[in-house]
């Protein structure tokens, strides 16, 4: 396995960003039994940090690199600051950089498949959201989304108003408008995707019992569980680290390598 720092100039966020990525690699450590298996081009994984995170935030705090050694994956940990993985109303266009620039990059930089079943996107807090986010705002793009104690319902956060530490945040996500019904809103992308007939992406949730964030994820699976292949682990647990350390493997093991 390789692991790789990439800084590059990006058209969209009109700045120098960075990417960690994590790369099969065969060698004497490799098990015999799967040396045949771990050849290009590889699925790929496109894992985003939480709010206080960064594109190392993966490496750091679990044993992520460990869990991948003998996968046939590629997993891209990019970072997007506070922001949510959306275009905002500042002309900061996230979205577009991680669901378009970004994959465009990275299927020219590495030996990776660019199908629809091959393609994954997942995270944890902030980053669940943006998964998912992307994941049905782009249902042709991704066959597969998991998110890590994911914060969902957008309008609750928007509906809490700006946090006193950081109020620049807010506004430059939010602006002036409310998210419902727009495409910040995860429930009106996939109501409008499931009106058109298209394929949805098959889904994955984790969620601490202790986390804050339970009542949104079992909500959602109320909601949507007899529209989409969905499922919601709860188990004990926060909204931390410990967490998502144990459930970022149970995340590999239900990819479909």
């Amino acid at each position: 396995m390789t692991l790789a720092r990439l800084t590059f100039y990006s058209d969209v966020l009109r700045r120098d960003t960075h990417v960690n990525v994590i790369y099969p690699q065969v060698n004497e450590r490799t098990p015999d039994e799967l040396k045949d298996q771990i050849k290009p081009p590889y699925p790929v994984l496109y894992l985003l940090h939480g709010l206080s995170g960064n594109e190392d935030s993966f490496i750091r705090f679990t044993s992520l690199e460990r869990y991948a050694r003998d996968l046939p994956l590629v997993i891209v940990m990019p970072t997007t600051d506070r922001l949510f993985y959306v275009n905002n109303e500042a002309g900061y266009n996230y979205g577009d950089y991680i669901t378009q620039e970004l994959p465009a990059l990275m299927a020219d930089t590495f030996n990776i498949k660019q199908d629809r079943e091959s393609t994954f996107i997942a995270g944890a807090s902030m980053g669940g959201y943006g998964a998912l986010n992307a994941a049905f705002k782009y249902p042709e793009k991704y066959g597969y989304v998991a998110g890590l104690s994911s914060l969902i319902d957008i309008q609750a956060r928007y509906q809490m108003g700006p946090d006193p530490q950081s109020p620049a945040d807010f506004h430059l996500l939010f602006g002036q408008e409310s998210p419902a019904g727009t495409d910040k809103d995860i429930t009106h992308l996939i109501d409008q995707a499931i009106q058109k007939g298209q394929k949805l992406p098959q889904v994955w949730l984790a969620c601490g019992l202790q986390d804050g964030l339970i009542s949104q994820n079992r909500a959602f699976k109320h909601q949507y569980q007899d529209q989409l292949t969905l499922q919601l682990i709860e188990a004990e647990g926060g909204h931390d680290w410990l967490f998502w350390d144990q459930y970022v493997q149970e995340l590999l093991t239900w990819l479909p390598l």
